[in-house]
């Protein structure tokens, strides 16, 4: 889709460190149970730099309901968007799977969200190419030979002064958040909302940031949006919070500043890049978030089900109770995910994943679950071994940062940060095979409950996010921009029947100022008008209907 700016043809260039087999020492190792299995998509995986995944199930396709599993992997020469359909409840039986190529992607994020206005789910992948940053657009259709297609493709940033990195969460088929970093400018924002996007703002007092991520919550009331960052100027990693709804308003072009919520001063960088997270549904607003410094897997921490002060935790110090490793392994890129409630009648569970390596005889993926308030273990002591995740020698790698080299594999590991799959944990991860330097992109699929990498049950929906749905979906199919207008609207109209359509534009007092009428058809149409420019500055309402039935009412303004 995208050209290259110059096609590299690379291989590993650092020689594997002979050690025979051993296990992780003096501390157990609990024996996975979970489905796995490697795909690499449709391109050779020679080298790998980081992974992101995400995960619904029950989706309608043209396949019938499936469960639904997105990643991507690959390095900054050759990225791929990996898109993989399985029959519910068994992710092992896949029955369509493929995945589409990007060049000089330096960072990738996936997706999903219902498209309340066409009908479809997109698949959202946002990136950083070279130095600017986009969001592709693909549509989930039903057909059975060619079920995921490029929509459309929106700049995020242009002629930043260096690579940022970009970032993004959905929240229950409608809500999106993504940040990046802009150099020069700092952190910048946009949300989306059932197939409506907001303006791209600015986070005031951002200049500085760097390495953010952005996660929702939902405990009751607002959705809100959660961002965390290393300030360089601070020497501190940073987290925020605010509303859904008043970023989804906001004019572009504003600084908007959020709550600030935690300061933790770290002094220089973390060796990895921070990983946030916060529970999709939960009784309180908790988040948390992880980073190394490769001796330490750190996770920071609020949990106000205990207290309203945030907290660190080493969790492989042995704090938790199990053996540490910190004498032992060099740790690499920690992955967190934030569930809701477990099975034994905790509120809440932090799941942690990364990469050990002692160097010698023992690399490869661990993990352990614990409690919100980060005191105890809730997995099997003393460590959970990710199935297929380990190699008798160190494939080659290096830590933060993680886009100057290009010559070598870098562990990497991701969860699902969607905790309202009904069936599973998705997680990926990559190493080299010890034989033929061929990269392996795993897939794995932790069955919720399963002894060997607990889980917890599906939670019941807030009303909010049920409502937001209902609401959405009433209105359906309308979508107009630009917003804010000059003298031009065009409205995207997706019709579910024949019948009149009329729209008008009226000012706050419901004054009308300009309508259309005409007989509409069944399906995609679009209504524009170029006679605007009369009108003076301010805000307006739009407002569409068919067969009398109000099908739209948006606020737009003129510039």
């Amino acid at each position: 889709m995208h050209q290259p700016l110059k096609k590299l043809f690379l291989t590993l260039s650092l020689p594997f460190l002979a050690a025979p087999v051993t296990t992780l020492r003096a501390q157990s190792l609990v024996s996975p149970s979970a489905q796995e299995f490697i795909y690499n998509g449709n391109d050779p995986f020679e080298t790998a730099t980081s992974t992101t995944n995400y995960s619904l199930s029950n989706i309608p396709t043209g396949f019938g309901n499936i469960d639904l599993y997105l990643s991507d992997g690959g390095s900054p020469v050759i990225r791929q968007f990996i898109f993989q359909f399985s029959h519910p409840g068994d992710p092992s039986a896949i029955v369509y799977r493929g995945s589409f190529r990007y060049m000089d992607v330096v960072d990738m994020q996936v997706g999903a969200v219902w498209n309340s206005y066409t009908g479809n789910m997109n698949l959202l992948v946002a990136y950083s190419l070279g130095h600017d940053h986009y969001l592709d657009i693909y549509d989930l259709t039903m057909s059975t030979t060619d079920p995921v297609v490029l929509k459309s493709s929106m700049q995020l940033s242009n002629n930043t002064a260096d690579y940022g990195r970009i970032r993004m969460d959905c929240h229950k088929q409608y809500g999106v958040a993504i940040v990046w970093e802009h150099k020069g400018i700092g952190l910048q924002t946009m949300t989306g909302h059932g197939g409506a996007w907001g303006q791209i703002i600015t986070l005031a007092g951002t200049e500085s940031a760097t390495g953010p991520d952005v996660a929702f919550s939902h405990s009751s009331g607002d959705l809100n949006v959660h961002y965390a960052y290393y300030d360089q100027k601070l020497g501190a990693i940073v987290e925020s919070v605010a509303d859904w709804n008043t970023l989804m308003a906001a004019p572009a072009g504003v600084a908007f500043l959020p709550a600030i919520e935690d300061i933790n001063t770290i002094g220089g960088p973390p060796s990895s890049r921070i990983i946030l997270d916060c529970p999709d549904h939960h009784t309180r607003e908790n988040w948390a978030y992880t980073y190394s410094d490769n001796s330490n897997v750190w996770v920071r921490l609020i949990d106000y089900n205990s207290t309203a002060t945030p907290t660190t935790v080493s969790v492989n110090s042995g704090v938790l109770g199990n053996t540490p490793t910190l004498s032992q392994h060099q740790v690499f890129s920690p992955a967190l995910y934030y569930g809701a409630g477990t099975v034994d009648g905790r509120s809440g569970q932090i799941m942690v994943g990364w990469y050990a390596t002692d160097l010698s005889g023992f690399n490869g993926y661990i993990a352990l679950e614990m409690t919100e308030d980060g005191t105890t273990l809730l997995s099997k002591p003393d460590y959970l071994a990710l199935p297929d995740a380990y190699t008798p020698q160190l494939y080659p790698y290096y830590s933060y940062p993680y886009q100057p080299d290009l010559l070598a594999i870098k562990p990497g590991i991701a969860f699902s940060r969607n905790s309202e799959h009904a069936n599973f944990v998705y997680t990926t991860y990559y190493d080299a095979d010890a034989q033929t330097l061929q990269g392996r992109f795993h897939h794995a699929f932790h069955k919720w409950n399963d002894a060997a990498f607990k889980g917890q049950a599906p939670v019941a929906l807030h009303p909010e996010c049920g409502n937001s749905l209902k609401a959405t979906a009433s209105e359906a199919g309308v979508n107009s921009y630009p917003n804010p207008f000059r003298d031009r609207i065009t409205t995207n109209l997706f019709l579910k029947e024949d019948g009149q359509l009329l729209q008008s534009l009226s000012d706050i007092t419901g004054r009308q100022l300009w309508q259309y009428q005409a007989a509409g058809k069944k399906g995609s149409c679009q209504i524009s008008t170029d006679n605007l420019a009369q009108l003076a500055p301010g805000t307006y309402i739009l407002t569409t209907s068919l067969n009398g039935q109000r099908i739209g009412t948006q606020k737009v303004t003129k510039q």
